[in-house]
Formats: C-alpha cells, sequence, structure tokens
C-alpha cells in the first residue's frame, strides 16, 4: 500500500502547484533575482520532502504498531527514496497539466488508482493475463511492486532490485524532465 499511497497523494498534491501559480507567488518570485530553474528545483525538493515524510511514516507506524519486518533496511531505505522520486515527478506532472486544483485533486488520485490496479497494487499481476501484465509494466507500479515483492517476500538484498531501481529511476528522471520543462515554460510565458 506505501506504493500506491505516496504515488496518490502525490498527484493530488499537484494542486498545490496550481495554486501557487494561481495566486501569482511565482510571478512575484521572479521579479526577485531568481532563476525559474531554481524555483522549480524548490517546488522538488518540497514535493519530495512531503512523499519521504509519507513513506517514512507509514513505515514507523507499521514497523512500531504492526510488528512489520521492512526486510533489507538498506535495500528498503534505497526502494523507498527512489519511489519517492517517481512519486514526486508524478506529483509535479499533475501539477502542470491539470488547470484548477479541483482537477488534480479530483482526477489525480482517480489516474493514480488506475495505476496501482493495472500495476498490480491490488492484486497480483500473476493472475491476470500475459497482456495485462505487459500492460500493467508501462507503469512505474508494477517495477514497484516486484522490487518490494523480492525485498519483503524473497529476502532480497540491493543487488537484487538494482533493476528494478533503476528502471523506476528511468521514469523518476522522465517525470521530473517532463514537469521540469512544463513549469519553466508556464514560469517564463504568461
Amino acid at each position: 500500500m506505501l506504493v500506491l499511497f505516496v504515488f496518490i497523494n502525490a498527484l493530488a498534491g499537484g494542486a498545490e502547484i496550481i495554486q501557487t501559480h494561481r495566486f501569482g507567488i511565482f510571478a512575484r518570485a521572479l521579479a526577485a533575482p531568481v532563476r525559474a530553474r531554481d524555483l522549480v528545483l524548490g517546488e522538488t525538493l518540497c514535493y519530495l520532502t512531503l512523499a519521504l515524510g509519507q513513506a517514512l511514516l507509514i513505515v514507523v507506524v507499521g514497523a512500531v504498531m504492526f510488528g512489520v519486518s521492512w526486510g533489507n533496511p538498506l535495500a528498503a531505505a534505497a526502494f523507498i527514496g527512489t519511489w519517492a522520486l517517481v512519486g514526486t515527478g508524478a506529483g509535479m506532472v499533475s501539477g502542470t497539466l491539470f488547470r484548477t486544483p479541483e482537477q488534480a485533486t479530483a482526477i489525480g488520485p482517480a489516474v493514480g488508482i488506475a495505476f496501482g490496479m493495472l500495476g498490480g497494487c491490488m492484486w497480483p499481476l500473476e493472475i491476470v493475463p500475459q497482456s495485462v501484465r505487459l500492460l500493467g509494466h508501462a507503469t512505474p507500479h508494477a517495477w514497484a511492486v516486484d522490487a518490494w515483492v523480492t525485498v519483503l517476500s524473497r529476502g532480497g538484498g540491493l543487488v537484487d532490485i538494482a533493476g528494478y531501481l533503476a528502471i523506476l529511476a528511468g521514469y523518476a528522471v522522465a517525470l521530473f524532465a517532463f514537469a521540469s520543462f512544463r513549469l519553466r515554460r508556464s514560469l517564463v510565458t504568461p
């Protein structure tokens, strides 16, 4: 569920980028000697902190209150950090694609749930036809679930999930690049 919650909340969090833009905060910041790229980096770090905080809260509460074992600590930490980057990128994309905060908070989570369903967050991909399994791996969720299952159920370590982390990092880079392009363009054009 960690995979699903972090992603859904990140998508809904895109509403804050829309609000910041709508209230003219970006425009006022750009009146100072601040570059658009610095504003994008600041937004990214803010969302990354929130995604990491949420993931760590889930892990700590799960471990302390419910005795959940999160597997190899190094592998779990690497996975959580990489997934937080994917969620942050998705949230930033959400904030640049939707026009109103209401759209981001209504449509974003629905998209996140659909990706989660397709990617195996709600049922194992082993029970669906091969075509659906392949389609599911078009989402980052399927790769995240594969990595998480390797760590939690198979006792995998960092080496065992390195390929999954590389794929997830690729998703994060693509999402950040797209979001940065859109956000920087919207900051310098009226």
